[in-house]
């Protein structure tokens, strides 16, 4: 059906690829096609409310990072987590020169949650064994065990921490000790039984440890 100018204030498009866009109440524009491979994109700051633009490449988006050495603890600086995102990603990479229990918690404006409120269960599978590993009302997270010069390497999901709900936990870990003789590999899941808001995120060693922490 071929689109034409019925009213004065109307707009017909004149080229192919073009759009016809409402610009105001009863009245529209043309918005003349886009280069090859973008997008419509809504703009608020545009005359018309839309543009083209390029396509989002869908990587994540990077937050902050730290290297750390000599330390038990580490923390996220404050505002680490915000409205913008639900959904986070952590990768940390530690090693240690003496056996300790992880653990892991929530922050709010400088200070750790540490209420009954932190539940988590997995499965942990070594070259010996496996073992259920579960952790309810408790302070932190457990996250299960580094022995000396093992390198700990872990991947955590944590979602909707700063939004008023209960916040979700989730988990993979893979201890491997000097010389490859020994590997650990942990995974499970877990929550904050609250409606807390929370911004930032500490780990808890138990011993020092060196490494770094990315989060996306």
């Amino acid at each position: 059906m071929a689109i034409t100018k019925a009213t004065a204030n109307a707009a017909a498009p004149a080229a192919k690829g073009d759009l016809v866009v409402g610009s105001a109440t009863n009245d529209s524009a043309v918005l003349a096609v886009g280069t090859n491979n973008y997008v419509l994109t809504a703009d608020s700051t545009q005359s018309l409310g839309v543009k083209w633009a390029a396509a989002g490449t869908g990587a994540l988006a990077f937050i902050t990072s730290a290297n750390f050495s000599s330390v038990s603890s580490v923390s996220f600086a404050n505002n680490t987590f915000s409205a913008t995102y639900d959904f986070y990603l952590v990768h940390l990479s530690v090693t240690t020169t003496a056996s300790c229990s992880p653990t892991a918690r929530l922050r709010a404006s400088g200070s750790d949650d540490t209420n009954n409120s932190y539940y988590n269960g997995g499965r942990t599978i070594n070259i010996a064994s496996s073992a259920s590993d579960t952790n309810a009302a408790t302070t932190s997270f457990s996250l299960g065990q580094m022995n000396t010069n093992n390198t700990y390497m872990g991947q955590f999901t944590i979602g909707n921490p700063k939004r008023t709900v209960r916040t979700f936990f989730e988990y993979g870990i893979a201890t491997i000790e000097s010389g490859n003789s020994y590997f650990q590999v942990l995974n499970g899941t877990g929550g904050f039984a609250a409606t807390t808001s929370f911004d930032s995120f500490s780990f808890i060693f138990g011993a020092n440890v060196s490494g770094n922490y990315a989060v996306y």
